[in-house]
């Protein structure tokens, strides 16, 4: 039990020594000083591209990393070490910031007139990078700060060690706290140029836009003073328009009802003459066929009295290979017959018609009834065909 209590002792006086989260820190004015001052040479040192940083000399406290070493500090008896690194028998009391007081502007935005920038020559995302890296090691440094508190805590401050080293990591957090703080300033600096830049650009642009509406607003005045007498212009060409489609429309059904005239009577005419043409076609196709056959029924005359001596009785028709014809010869074709006639002529008794016998023997034994053939020693076309049945 009297353990418990010291150690509750104890961390209640651990409580009272750490710094409080709304005391006020100094500024570290060498740093505001190099965000403010840009270096081209220092910059490409310090900005190095194998991400190795070296500081400057007053950028000790920005740049250079943060290490565990330090010295061992002994208080004399009766003594206690403060959070400031001191020996004392009482730590003093930080002030702390009154709530109603107001922070400065770094940058105060004018919202009329814009500042200049600030000359930085990293970009922002440059500086939020760093700023990021900060942030990482600041919460590094912070746990690592933790861990020292609560290995005091548990020792009993038995060792200023470890106290110390809290108070070290505590401070070593700060600075990289204020590292990060800078470089998100440098990060909204190097924005600000370049918002900067493009409110220049707009302003240029509004001034060259302006120039242009004053030059737009003269062609408009001019145009407007003529504006009334093409508008009367206009209206005189509009009455001439109506005037000429009424009269375009007026000779359009005069030409539309004339070439409706012409088709009928081209078409009366056409017709006429093809009637004319049919008839003549037919004329001379009939004579020509009447001539055809009385040749041939003339040729085939002389050749039946030239061999009627000489002829042998024809033999009758074989009922094996007795059948119509399928096609005629050439010169009864032209003539207008056809080996489908044969049951019209059978009909009308050609098969009995003296003339008509052995053609009807030879192509429509069939439908003769295959009684007799005509002679084998007649050509096909010395035989006189039937006229074509009607």
């Amino acid at each position: 039990m009297r353990i418990l209590v010291i150690a509750m002792i104890c961390t209640v006086a651990l409580v009272q020594c750490q710094v409080p989260e709304n005391a006020v820190v100094q500024e570290t004015e060498p740093l505001v000083e190099s965000l403010m001052q840009f270096d081209a040479a220092a910059d490409a040192k310090t900005n190095l591209p194998d991400a190795v940083t070296e500081a400057d000399a007053d950028e000790e406290v920005a740049h250079s990393p943060t290490t565990g070493d330090h010295d061992d500090v002994s208080c004399d008896e009766g003594e206690v070490l403060c959070p400031d690194g001191s020996c004392a028998a009482e730590c003093p009391k930080l002030e702390l910031m009154d709530p109603s007081a107001k922070f400065s502007y770094t940058f105060k935005p004018d919202p009329t007139v814009l500042s200049r920038p600030p000359s930085v020559a990293g970009r922002k995302e440059d500086y939020e990078a760093q700023a990021t890296n900060a942030l990482g090691t600041q919460t590094d440094m912070e746990s690592r700060a933790i861990t020292s508190a609560e290995q005091s805590a548990g020792l009993n401050f038995a060792s200023h060690d470890a106290a110390l080293d809290q108070q070290t990591q505590q401070n070593a957090a700060k600075k990289v706290e204020v590292e990060k703080l800078m470089n998100i300033a440098a990060a909204h600096a190097a924005d600000f140029k370049s918002k900067s830049a493009e409110h220049d650009t707009s302003v240029a642009n509004v001034k060259k836009s302006k120039i242009e509406e004053q030059k737009q607003a003269e062609v408009v005045a001019q145009a407007k003073a003529t504006l009334a007498a093409e508008e009367a212009n206009l209206k005189k060409s509009k009455e001439h328009v109506t005037a000429m489609e009424n009269e375009e429309q007026n000779r359009r059904y005069s030409a539309e009802y004339a070439g409706q005239q012409y088709e009928t009577a081209k078409a009366t005419a056409i017709k006429a003459d093809d009637d004319l043409q049919e008839q003549i076609h037919e004329t001379l196709e009939k004579d020509k066929f009447r001539k055809v056959a009385r040749e041939a029924v003339e040729k085939a005359a002389k050749a039946e009295l030239k061999k009627v001596h000489s002829s042998k009785a024809a033999a009758p028709a074989s009922t094996e290979t007795c059948a119509d014809c399928t096609t005629l010869p050439a010169i009864y074709t032209q003539a207008g017959g056809s080996c489908a006639d044969c049951a019209d002529w059978a009909k009308k008794g050609e098969c009995e018609a003296g003339e008509y016998q052995q053609f009807m023997g030879r192509f429509c034994a069939k439908s003769c009834g295959c009684k007799a053939a005509a002679p084998a020693n007649l050509e096909q076309t010395d035989l006189k065909m039937p006229t074509k049945a009607k």
